[in-house]
């Protein structure tokens, strides 16, 4: 203990008087022991209890959902197989030969093959919700969305068998955060994810197949960004976003492109062809953590279609592959 001026002092005191009154009274304690307390009483500092420290509590934050298998995260747990197309057309890909139901089951074996010791595979039905057209429409933007009516069912099927729902859009001349914000209700469930078809993002005076699409970092970090604050804000799980490329020019400005919390953002390379330029062009557009990797098989267009052990030996492994 540190001698302090003053602090000391009424101790001190106390066992002098406590001395004297032994000296003058002999056995009797009763005169020493009030003197003494007096001493202590009057030299001691007045304390003041401290002030009560303020208490902050950080309001809740939205219940935590699950997917409906259970569990929050998709990737890199799964590799995520899909089956790609439109049903309104059997021109678009492989949803477009069957039943919502039907694909899902379809899908649902399809990613057995795929399944390892180590890595699961996830179904996925990558539905074309926002159609690309060769005409202009009344709108003048040269695509057309689908309704409720037509999402539902595939919501329904993807669900009822522990499945992806991946909402692909084509946007022709309008911007994809314009068109991503109209399946809110759909981007609300735990399963439904976004796709970025960027080869059909066309400029104000551009008409598809004319000529490709592009999309800019900035127009991809704005649908992100908005996904990201949905799916944060409603204590959703991991939201799947995939990015459709084939050539460098289609995302531009690519080192820009940002990641997002909530989010598994997955590079997904389409090009179809003979082996060799399916491997020049994913090796040249593959990309690093924190994103993902994604690579399509074409069902009549790739010569020599590549099997499921041959793309898992790809370096690195596609995290999506999906079927057209």
């Amino acid at each position: 203990m540190r001698l302090q001026s003053g602090r000391l002092a009424a101790p001190l005191t106390v066992v002098l008087l406590g001395l004297t009154a032994c000296t003058s009274h002999g056995s009797s304690g009763a005169g020493p022991t009030t003197s003494a307390a007096t001493a202590t009483s009057a030299a001691a500092p007045t304390s003041t209890a401290p002030p009560s420290p303020t208490v902050t509590t950080t309001p809740p934050g939205p219940p935590k959902v699950a997917l409906p298998w259970g569990g929050r995260q998709i990737l890199p747990k799964y590799r995520v197989i899909a089956y790609y197309g439109n049903g309104q057309s059997k021109a678009l890909g492989v949803l477009g030969h069957t039943s919502p139901d039907q694909a899902a089951l379809a899908v649902a074996a399809e990613a057995k093959k795929w399944a390892t010791p180590t890595r699961p595979a996830l179904g996925a039905l990558e539905l074309i919700a926002t159609l690309v057209d060769g005409y202009a429409g009344h709108d003048g933007d040269y695509s057309h969305d689908s309704t409720p009516d037509q999402i539902q069912p595939y919501l329904d099927a993807a669900t009822k068998n522990n499945q992806l729902l991946i909402l692909d859009i084509q946007p022709g001349r309008q911007d994809f955060l314009t068109v991503v914000k109209r399946y809110e209700q759909f981007l609300l469930k735990p399963n439904v994810g976004v796709a970025l078809d960027s080869e059909w993002r066309m400029g104000p005076d551009q008409i598809p197949a004319k000529v490709r699409g592009h999309v800019t970092a900035a127009e991809v970090n704005a649908v992100t960004a908005y996904l990201s604050k949905l799916t944060v804000s409603h204590g959703l799980p991991q939201k799947v976003v995939v990015l459709h490329n084939f050539t460098q020019q289609m995302i531009l400005d690519r080192a820009n492109v940002k990641p997002r919390s909530g989010l598994a953002i997955v590079w997904h390379f389409d090009g179809h062809g003979d082996r060799n330029n399916k491997l020049f062009g994913y090796n040249l557009l593959k990309v690093k953590k924190p994103f993902f990797n994604g690579f399509k098989l074409f069902l009549a267009e790739d010569i020599n279609i590549f099997q499921p052990s041959e793309v898992e030996a790809l370096t690195p492994p596609p995290d999506f592959v999906s079927y057209q």
